[in-house]
């Protein structure tokens, strides 16, 4: 079964599965964002919300996943709190690292 996904969805990254009558999405394996020197600071404030941030930092609220990843923010809002510090990659570097596609 094909199904049309964004290229800045985290989807992109998991298998799509098909068992009788039941679709479901499998486990994603996104890449790997690591924390460089480089990367932006940001202290979380009380109404920040990660998509938001992403489409602050990256022009597009899809690529929040690149932030959760680096920052090991698993569960939002559990994972991160007013006053917490995170890093937010360069966009030049995602671009140049290939996790931001330009032009789709």
């Amino acid at each position: 079964m094909a199904v049309p996904v964004d290229s800045r969805s985290w989807l992109n990254y998991s298998e799509l599965y098909v068992i009788g009558d039941t679709t479901f999405w499998g486990l994603s394996s996104v890449p790997t964002v690591s924390p460089a020197p480089d990367d932006l600071l940001y202290e979380l404030q009380m109404h920040d919300r990660i998509d938001n941030l992403s489409f602050q930092f990256y022009r597009d609220p899809r690529y929040e996943w690149i932030i959760k990843r680096v920052n090991d923010i698993r569960i939002w809002p559990l994972d991160a709190h007013p006053g917490t510090t995170i890093r937010i990659p360069r966009i030049s570097r995602m671009i140049s690292e290939g996790i931001i596609v330009t032009g789709s």
